[in-house]
């Protein structure tokens, strides 16, 4: 009998590794342990790094793992709050954040990368596109922070809703200080926002531990400071110019 010659199977996985945008290696399974170690590196690097330092590592990484979503995404990031705003990496940003949505189909990974490109599209005043990827977003109330509280029992619901109140705070004064730029309000409008959020910090973060947030305060008793000094309340500026000065010795302490 003759014998007939097979086509060798590597050049299938050549082909189908192009179309997936994967290596053969990934493909087959190969070596995905030691590749897995590799992007870890990579993004054990990024946190220690600078922006503009993290720039040029997300490159170089992504010339060795073009298809990476983690590492598209760190770059994005970069780009996006790189000091100078340069046009360009705006551009990059933008670029690669929608190759990003092409190919996730990871939730979380894509409502970040979302909220990358709506800030992205604001920075190049691009109203327009802005709003459009800003509404794709799901709103406050559609989110895992307001569905769980509802299954959630015990102190596992206790934490979780301690958090929210956290972070609902945090929007709070957000929305709040927007609110305020969005038209001219009175001083004592001003004075009774600031001071009616800064009610709040002290309702629920009674023991003034603000975590990664303890700047919010601060901010807050600074503007209270400013508005009395409108008014010429010499006494109600200086105990509000005092205040983030206790403040910031209650976090060095």
């Amino acid at each position: 009998m003759g014998t007939r010659r097979k086509e060798p199977r590597y050049r299938f996985a050549a082909g189908y590794s192009i179309y997936y945008g994967k290596t053969v290696d990934e493909l087959l399974g190969c070596d995905q342990m030691e590749q897995r170690k590799k992007i870890d590196a990579y993004m054990e690097r990024y946190k220690k790094n600078s922006i503009e330092g993290n720039i040029a590592l997300m490159r170089d990484a992504l010339k060795e793992f073009p298809y990476n979503l983690d590492l598209m995404s760190a770059l994005c990031h970069a780009l996006l709050f790189e000091k100078h705003g340069k046009e360009e990496n705006l551009d990059e940003c933008i670029d690669i954040v929608l190759r990003i949505l092409e190919r996730s189909t990871d939730d979380e990974q894509r409502y970040k990368t979302i909220e990358t490109l709506v800030y992205a599209y604001s920075r190049k005043n691009n109203k327009e596109k802005t709003i459009e990827y800003a509404k794709k977003l799901p709103n406050c109330r559609c989110t895992q922070n307001a569905t769980l509280e509802y299954v959630l029992e015990g102190e596992e619901l206790r934490k979780f809703a301690q958090e929210n109140i956290f972070n609902y705070i945090v929007l709070i004064n957000h929305s709040v200080n927007w609110m305020m730029m969005s038209k001219d309000y009175t001083t004592e409008q001003r004075i009774f926002a600031y001071e009616t959020l800064e009610k709040m910090y002290l309702l629920f973060l009674d023991d003034e531990n603000y975590g990664y947030e303890h700047a919010d305060p601060f901010r807050i008793w600074t503007e209270i400071a400013k508005e009395y000094g409108k008014l010429q309340n010499k006494e109600k500026t200086i105990f509000a110019l005092k205040k983030p000065a206790s403040m910031r010795m209650h976090r060095t302490i």
